[in-house]
């Protein structure tokens, strides 16, 4: 867990420096980041998921495996983002995002989004965000 904490911090930095997309970056809130990788510590044991899942969301990148899809899906759904039906709980999402366009995107693709699987719905509307939203989360 230290080595992931300590490597969060590094990634970080460089995250921000290296990200040629002028997304405007979202800081994921410091009072919650410790529950999030208490989760992710979780969900790489319970999907199987290896610690690249991880580094890919906090590069706002993505593999369309289902190795990776399980992980999303689980990370979301334990943090309470997202519901057990794949899509997000808006209100406790939008407090991540405040700003409107986000909010928007969001909105957007969630109308767009239907799959039969609940991970594959929270893989479509993840990847719809990372194409479409004009700022990035960063942890």
């Amino acid at each position: 867990m230290k080595w992931l904490i300590i490597s969060l911090f590094v990634f970080m930095g460089a995250f921000v420096a290296a990200d040629k997309s002028n997304k405007r970056p979202i800081q994921f809130p410091k009072e919650s980041l410790d529950n999030v990788l208490k989760v992710v510590d979780e969900c790489t044991k319970d999907t199987g998921a290896t610690t690249q899942a991880w580094e890919f969301v906090k590069e706002s990148k993505y593999e369309d495996n289902k190795s990776f899809k399980d992980f999303l899906y689980c990370i979301l759904v334990k943090t309470q983002y997202f519901a057990t039906n794949g899509y997000p709980i808006t209100d406790k999402l939008f407090e991540l995002y405040k700003d409107e366009d986000g909010r928007d995107v969001i909105r957007q693709c969630v109308k767009s989004t239907t799959a039969e699987k609940p991970e594959d719905v929270t893989f479509l509307l993840y990847k719809c965000y990372l194409e479409n939203a004009p700022v990035k989360l960063i942890f």
